[in-house]
C-alpha cells in the first residue's frame, strides 16, 4: 500500500473529514472544560491514510465510501489539523475512553483514544509498584535525568499485546511529503510509556516549590534535583562527570535488570548442624532454581561447571545463567560480610557459621 516511486510531486490535499481548528475546540470544550488550546500548540500535520483512486478511506463503520475499485489501496497524504498535548493533556482525553459512549455532543472516542487510556493505566500500575529506576540520559546535547521503566515480565506481554494492537492513526503522521512514515509499533509503545512514566513520576515528586537556581554543591545533587524537576535537564557544567555518572548508573541499572528480567530466582538454605547438637557448624547453601518451576533447586555447587547436569538443566530455561549468579551474589555480597567472604573462593557454593554468627546472619 505503499506510494509508487517516481509519481510527480502534488500539492499536498487537506484531509475532507478534517473538521478545523475551531470546530475540534468546540468539540473538545464540553468534554474537557479546563482544556485550553494555545495557539503555539496548533499546527497543519501530515497524515498518511489508506485511499483508493485520491480518496480516502474510512478507518471504521459508518457509510461505504464510493471509490473506483479498479484502482489499488495506497497510502496516500493529507493535510490535518492537530492540536499538540503535553502528556497530562493527553491523559484527561484519553480518559473520555473509559465514559461510556457516545459522550456530550454525540462523541464516540475512537480506537486511539481506547488504546492509550490502557497505556496509561499499564504504565500507572508500574509507576504505583514502583517498577523503575533513576537514570541519565544524553539528548539533544544535553544530559537529562529520567525515570526509567523496570517491567516485569508481564509489563512486557502486555506491552507486546498493545503494540500488536496499536491503530494505524497512532502510525500515519509523518514529515516526508515523498514517503509515508516507517514505524515499529514496539518501539513507539515502550516510548510512549516511558514518557508518561517519567510524567507521572515528576508529577507525584513536585514541591510545588520554586526552581533551584543557585549552584549545586556537587553532581549527584544537581542530579537528584533534575529528577523531581519539570525541567529533566542536569545543570552541571563538567561534561565528562556527566558521561561518568551516567555510565554508573548504566552498570547499576543493568544489574537490577539482570536479576529482574531474569529467568532464574536465587535463595540460601540454612542446614542444621551436622551433629544434631549445634556444636559443628551450620551451613548456607546456595541454591537455584527457575521462575518457570519452583519445584527444581540447584545448588550452586553444581551449577558452576557449564557441562554438568545442573548448569544444562538450567540453560533450558534461559541463558547466562553465571552472569546472574555473579550479578545476585556480588549484590548480596555488599548486605552480608558471610557472602563477601564466601566470594573469595573459587566457585562459592555457601559458608559456614558458628552458633553466634548464625544468630547474626538470620537477624540481618
Amino acid at each position: 500500500m505503499e506510494k509508487p516511486p517516481g509519481e510527480p510531486e502534488k500539492g499536498i490535499p487537506p484531509f475532507p473529514a478534517d473538521p478545523g481548528i475551531k470546530v475540534l475546540a468546540k468539540i473538545l470544550k464540553p468534554l474537557l472544560p479546563d482544556f485550553k488550546i494555545r495557539r503555539p500548540e496548533t499546527l497543519s500535520a501530515l497524515a498518511w491514510i489508506p485511499s483508493r483512486a485520491g480518496i480516502p478511506l474510512p478507518s471504521g463503520p459508518g457509510p461505504e465510501t464510493v471509490t473506483d475499485r479498479r484502482h489499488k489501496i495506497r497510502l496516500e497524504p493529507y493535510r490535518i489539523s492537530a492540536i499538540k498535548l503535553n502528556i497530562m493533556e493527553l491523559a484527561d482525553l484519553a480518559r473520555l475512553a473509559e465514559m461510556e459512549p457516545p459522550l456530550e455532543g454525540g462523541v464516540v472516542p475512537g480506537r486511539s483514544l481506547v488504546w492509550m487510556s490502557r497505556l496509561f493505566n499499564q504504565t500507572l500500575n508500574m509507576v504505583i509498584t514502583e517498577r523503575y529506576l533513576p537514570g541519565l540520559e544524553y539528548v539533544g546535547q544535553r544530559w537529562e535525568a529520567r525515570w526509567i521503566p523496570l517491567p516485569e515480565p508481564e509489563d512486557e506481554q502486555e506491552l507486546q499485546r498493545m503494540a500488536d494492537s496499536m491503530p494505524g492513526v497512532l502510525m500515519c503522521l509523518g514529515e516526508n511529503e515523498k514517503e509515508p512514515p516507517w514505524s515499529n509499533p514496539r518501539q513507539r509503545t515502550v516510548q510512549a510509556s516511558k514518557q508518561i512514566l517519567d510524567t507521572l513520576i515528576r508529577i507525584a515528586r513536585d514541591t510545588g516549590g520554586p526552581e533551584k537556581r543557585e549552584p549545586f554543591p556537587s553532581i549527584h545533587d544537581a542530579w537528584l534535583h533534575a529528577l523531581a524537576s519539570h525541567d529533566p535537564h542536569v545543570k552541571w557544567d563538567d561534561g565528562k562527570a556527566l558521561r561518568e555518572l551516567g555510565e554508573q548508573l548504566e552498570q547499576w541499572q543493568r544489574a537490577a535488570r539482570i536479576t529482574r528480567e531474569s529467568p532464574f530466582a536465587f535463595f540460601m538454605r540454612l542446614g542444621e548442624p551436622r551433629d544434631g547438637r549445634g556444636e559443628a557448624g551450620w551451613n548456607v547453601d546456595y541454591l537455584v532454581q527457575p521462575k518457570a518451576d519452583p519445584t527444581l533447586q540447584l545448588p550452586l555447587s553444581e551449577v558452576w561447571n557449564p557441562s554438568s547436569g545442573a548448569h544444562m538443566e538450567l540453560s533450558r530455561y534461559g541463558e547466562n545463567v553465571s552472569e546472574y549468579i555473579l550479578t545476585i551474589l556480588g549484590q548480596a555480597a555488599k548486605l552480608c560480610p558471610f557472602v563477601d567472604e564466601s566470594l573469595r573462593r573459587k566457585d562459592p557454593s555457601g559458608f559456614e557459621l558458628d552458633g553466634k554468627e548464625t544468630l547474626d546472619f538470620l537477624t540481618r
